[in-house]
């Protein structure tokens, strides 16, 4: 039985995590927690009850992203076995599912350990969600372009190839603009969550606040771009062997007794 919501999985995803940022800024905002002009996305699921939004669909989030990059994973492999591509291809193809579960796993951790209860796992979390998922990203570009036309066009590719420059660029932007304003400002998590523009430092922090929510975006929008892909793949339910020992069959067998 084919089912047909694979193709739902990109658009499923796309949607869940922009309403994830949109819920907990709305909160946060309301809340006061944070100034409505551009905080970092971390500060507007920090705080409770946006937190505990924020932790749960990130959550949901990570394992949908694990899904994804595994179906992505048999897709390619498929494709190899009848097209014959490059070596090149089938060993992106095993990097790429490695780093698409470290993805999953860091959106998971951002969500978990947010950055006013632990700041350290809070930023591993974010690197493997920014850096290894923009690494996963150059990767399934780059198996873009060797694969057309079979997996996609050139037009997709070469979009595919701008989100994944940005994605680098907006990557080290952020961190690099951020430890730049906390420089200039240092002071606790919690007494840097809402900026004001006469603030030291703020200029920093407005830089890299534009280009987190710019990632986020091109992260959220690459996802979305497997979506045409995803229409051709075919999902078959897994044949489940029931295996009963023979220990088990004698307590239901009753023995044969003789007259």
């Amino acid at each position: 039985m084919t089912l047909a919501w694979v193709t739902w999985i990109p658009i499923g995803l796309f949607v869940l995590i922009a309403a994830t940022f949109i819920t907990s800024y709305s909160i946060a905002v309301g809340l006061g927690h944070v100034n409505a002009f551009l905080p970092y996305i971390s500060d507007t699921g920090t705080l409770p009850p946006e937190s505990c939004i924020f932790g749960q669909f990130l959550n949901i989030a990570g394992f949908i992203t694990c899904i994804l990059a595994y179906i992505r994973y048999l897709q390619i492999r498929e494709l190899n076995n009848r097209f014959r591509f490059t070596k090149c291809v089938q060993k992106l193809n095993r990097w790429g599912i490695w780093a698409g579960f470290l993805t999953g796993l860091g959106i998971s951790m951002v969500g978990n350990f947010q950055e006013t209860n632990d700041i350290a796992m809070h930023l591993v979390g974010a690197n493997l969600a920014f850096g290894v998922g923009t690494i996963y990203f150059c990767i399934q570009c780059a198996i873009s372009y060797k694969t057309v036309p079979i997996t996609c066009n050139k037009l997709l590719c070469h979009f595919r190839l701008v989100l994944s420059i940005y994605c680098i660029i907006g990557y080290f932007g952020v961190f690099t603009f951020a430890y730049l304003s906390f420089n200039a400002k240092p002071g606790s998590i919690e007494d840097n969550l809402k900026w004001t523009s006469d603030m030291p430092g703020f200029g920093y922090h407005l830089a890299s606040t534009i280009m987190e929510w710019l990632l986020a975006l091109a992260f959220i929008t690459y996802i979305l771009t497997v979506t045409p892909e995803f229409r051709y793949i075919g999902i078959r339910e897994p044949q489940v062997e029931v295996l009963i020992s023979d220990e088990i069959l004698a307590r239901i067998t009753p023995p044969n007794q003789s007259k």
